[in-house]
């Protein structure tokens, strides 16, 4: 049985929730949230259950492919399990996931042990795993002779407790490196590292026994660069590598803050300062607040007056915290038409302005593209929020020609974002990447709607890490004058 102190955790809800209201399954969870019997609990509100839901459909449907917030939820019960053994040395995560990939089949790690086969032993009857379906122990040929190189390799393939694909492979330490190369994948990538060390004619298995734990001294000796995994899917790394034109990916310490969170000024669950304090302790500079307007009922949307009242909130705040701002935002609905669920003179005091849609009337791609780029023509929107209206499990909410958006975002001057919503990811790698050619700022955005998501941004700076963003590709890598500049540009 799933436990249910699991699967609240991972969707951020209190852990004492299923004894108050005694539940006592995934089915009593689930009946209860689509009831509304939950939101009117101490910690709880109406996008808990959404996540609540969502956690408990994802992981009935993990056959379908494991989103990025459950796949690394589960790996860190794995290294938290590893790490109380003794023997361990390095413990990666390995295959798709660490390649960024925002829906994986199976959750994989990689873990350098003195003896690989009783770590795998030891972890077959821990209490992380349900059922094991497979163990496997066999000595390594290099990677491109389609092996993992170097030592010997014990897996386990198994199914997790919460019901996830789960393989931890374990490898001696002088293995490491050439095991981590090699199970990181993607093949098609592999193969022209196979290629490029059949042209410089190496033995091989001398230069796997010398790379020992550092992935990085295989492509040195390769004579080539080392290549993020996220860049490792035959979109022209190798040829990047080979001109020393390999992009500077954008890290996790570039980023100064965060524009798009949700408090429970709307239908977050968090204060703006909880949310600040949060956000400060990450290392942020700033942060905008960006809560919704009226047009979704249920989001308890802020309308004029509210808005208003949440500004001089926020003025407050920022006089409490000198060294930390937080910025006056909201995110607008865009209405059928193409107007914003607000008026301009509500909006012409924020710092910035974040338009989406949620509702998608059904529209076709000509309408709904005319809908988002009239929004984006207006001159106080500065972004708009998961253009492509894509989900990862389920029917994207709307399709629009993203092609022609990206020419409107040059031409008007919005930045689109990428969502870091685990079901969203939106703008895609691709997309993203197609902007960064367009020449186009994007922001990465965590969409926050308590302080634990504020974590989800790491899964958006993966998919632009995908995307070959660098630090200047991105809004929210500036510091806060220039921030400021480049929002102000546009203002009326």
């Amino acid at each position: 049985m799933i436990s249910l102190d699991k699967v609240l955790a991972l969707a951020g809800a209190p852990a004492s929730l299923a004894a108050e209201r005694a539940i006592h399954t995934l089915d009593d969870l689930a009946e209860a949230a689509r009831a509304h019997r939950l939101r009117a609990l101490p910690g709880l509100n109406i996008s808990l259950e959404y996540h609540i839901l969502r956690c408990i459909e994802e992981l009935r449907t993990a056959d379908q492919g494991i989103l990025m917030d459950m796949a690394h939820f589960q790996a860190a019960e794995v290294k938290q399990w590893l790490a109380g053994h003794e023997g361990i040395g390095q413990i990666e995560i390995v295959g798709a996931l660490r390649r960024g990939k925002g829906l994986v089949r199976a959750i994989e790690l990689l873990a350098a042990a003195e003896d690989p086969a009783g770590v795998l032993r030891s972890f077959g009857h821990s209490p992380l795993v349900r059922e094991v379906k497979a163990e496997i122990a066999f000595p390594l040929s290099p990677p491109w002779e389609g092996g993992a190189g170097g030592g010997s390799l014990a897996s386990c393939k198994a199914l997790s407790t919460l019901g996830l694909p789960l393989t931890l492979h374990a490898v001696e330490p002088n293995g490491f490196g050439a095991a981590l190369l090699n199970l990181t994948g993607s093949q098609a990538h592999l193969q022209w590292l196979r290629e490029i060390a059949s042209q410089r004619g190496l033995g091989l298995d001398g230069l796997l026994a010398q790379a020992g734990p550092r992935e990085e001294e295989i492509y040195r000796r390769l004579g080539l660069p080392f290549v993020p995994p996220e860049l490792r899917e035959d979109q022209g790394e190798i040829e990047a590598a080979r001109a020393g034109k390999l992009p500077h990916l954008i890290a996790a310490d570039q980023l100064q803050g965060d524009l798009h969170m949700h408090t429970n000024w709307a239908d977050g669950l968090h204060s703006i300062e909880a949310m600040a304090q949060a956000a400060r302790a990450r290392g942020y500079k700033y942060i905008a607040i960006s809560d919704h307007s009226p047009l979704i009922e249920e989001a308890n949307g802020l309308d004029p007056a509210r808005l208003a009242a949440q500004a001089e909130e926020i003025k407050r705040l920022n006089r409490r915290y000198p060294d930390f701002t937080i910025l006056k935002g909201q995110e607008v609905d865009i209405r059928a038409n193409g107007e914003l669920d607000m008026p301009d003179e509500a909006l012409r005091g924020l710092d910035l302005v974040i338009a989406s849609i949620h509702i998608p009337y059904g529209q076709d791609t000509e309408t709904v593209t005319r809908r988002l780029i009239a929004a984006m023509e207006h001159p106080l929107v500065d972004i708009v929020a998961h253009p492509t209206g894509r989900l990862l499990k389920e029917p994207d909410l709307y399709r629009p020609d993203v092609a022609e958006l990206l020419r409107a975002a040059v031409r008007t001057g919005t930045v689109l974002e990428v969502n870091s919503g685990p079901d969203r990811l939106d703008l895609s790698a691709e997309w993203a990447r197609r902007a960064r050619e367009y020449g186009l700022s994007l922001v990465i955005g965590s969409d926050a709607h308590s302080v634990q998501q504020l974590g989800w941004m790491q899964f958006g700076l993966a998919t632009a890490r995908r995307a070959w963003l660098e630090g200047a590709d991105v809004l929210n890598a500036l510091p806060l004058e220039q921030l400021r500049h480049r929002l102000k540009r546009r203002r009326l």
